[in-house]
């Protein structure tokens, strides 16, 4: 997986961001010394130059998520903070609107871009099937694994329905933070495991972030 790409694997498959939250994030919305992730915006898959708010340079329309649940804060567990920090000072678009991971131009990554280089890894991985979609699901599989109550997984994932309304209230930004903080506890034991057979654990390697032990994929 190219460097400028590993960050993105690794906030889809351990904060649980959608395709196209991850490539609309921009540098202001980043907190590189916290973790700290405002998620406030998407970009659609497919360009409409016509439509309302697309973007000026590649024509894909940029707006609020699906819901207004949508719009939320999140956190990065603290043993990916020096790979967010490495990733912001080397592959980060310059300036306060820079795109986190800008495409090959200065607009956003595409998906047929993101994905030809995101296949050999998950071939690699013996996990062709795995999808930016399923990383996710794997995140908030994991908070919920991590003591995360049904309120603090709506609020990570962004999700919203009208029963749920009034639990949301009462997820905080202190209990994401500390939810980030056991996953990476977890995280880091794997890494420690020799011949940890993990899935998540193996496609991490597969791509080249922060490996597990070494695994033999020939």
């Amino acid at each position: 997986m190219p460097e400028r790409l590993k960050l993105l694997i690794v906030l889809a498959a351990f904060v649980g961001l959608r395709e196209g939250e991850l490539l609309e994030l921009r540098r202001s919305d980043v907190d590189g010394v916290t973790g700290r992730i405002d998620v406030t915006r998407k970009v659609d898959k497919d360009a409409d130059p016509s439509a309302r708010g697309a973007c000026p340079e590649c024509g894909r329309p940029i707006s609020s998520p699906k819901t207004a649940k949508g719009i939320r804060t999140v956190h990065v567990p603290p043993p990916f903070l020096s790979m967010l920090q490495k990733h912001l000072l080397e592959h980060t678009a310059e300036g306060p609107a820079g795109l986190l991971f800008p495409g090959d131009r200065t607009d956003h990554m595409s998906v047929r871009f993101l994905m030809d280089r995101y296949r050999p890894a998950r071939e690699k991985a013996g996990r062709p099937d795995l999808t930016i979609h399923h990383l996710r699901h794997t995140a908030l599989t994991l908070a919920g694994q991590h003591g995360a109550t049904g309120a603090e997984l709506q609020a990570r994932a962004g999700h919203a329905s009208q029963a749920a309304m009034a639990i949301y209230q009462h997820a905080t930004l202190d209990r994401d933070r500390a939810l980030a903080e056991r996953i990476g506890e977890t995280y880091a034991a794997w890494s420690r495991k020799p011949g940890s057979m993990n899935p998540l654990c193996i496609v991490m390697d597969a791509i080249g972030t922060l490996p597990c032990q070494s695994h033999n994929y020939a």
